[in-house]
């Protein structure tokens, strides 16, 4: 006999809330290291520290929203219980906008933030992002920061090689 739709919904829901970070701290300073090197590639004015507390930053940010959000399982699923209301955030937007705000409140005045979509107006396949250039730099030439696409481990890489068809937001 199958248990009503309720006790399965129930059950989604308490899965997915009892995530904690899957990665160590030596493991989130290895991503932090990777990202400042990405930063330098696409920044080359950029000092090495800057990039390395940007990267920091961005990092445990990704890090700090994983827990906030209680994310657990699938980011597809988490996504679907936010859609139905039992969890408050985890949209791929509200990643983009939380790590925006936390890394727009910082100084790193030799980078910028760019917001990013992929297939806008799709109920599928609509996707944010951040993508982040040197100054004045095309918002394509720079780094996606996606932070959804990993349940909250920060993944990143260059504009033009990712799968997803960006473009800046309006």
């Amino acid at each position: 006999m199958r248990p009503p739709a309720p006790l399965w919904v129930l059950a989604l829901a308490l899965a997915s809330g009892c995530a904690s970070s899957p990665e160590t701290p030596e493991a989130r300073r290895h991503r932090a290291a990777q990202l400042a090197l990405g930063l330098a590639h696409v920044a080359p004015r950029i000092p090495p520290g800057e990039a390395r507390v940007f990267s920091r930053v961005a990092v445990e940010r990704c890090a700090d929203l994983r827990e906030k959000y209680r994310i657990g399982l699938n980011h597809n699923l988490h996504n679907v219980l936010v859609y139905w209301g039992l969890k408050d955030r985890g949209f791929c937007w509200h990643w983009q906008e939380d790590l925006r705000q936390t890394l727009e409140a910082a100084a790193h005045p030799n980078l910028e933030l760019h917001a990013i979509v992929a297939s806008p107006g799709s109920l599928w396949h609509e996707h944010h992002a951040l993508s982040v250039t040197a100054p004045g730099a095309a918002w394509n030439e720079g780094l996606v920061l996606d932070p959804w696409r990993e349940e909250g481990l920060l993944w990143f890489g260059p504009v033009k090689t990712d799968d997803f068809p960006w473009m800046e937001e309006p």
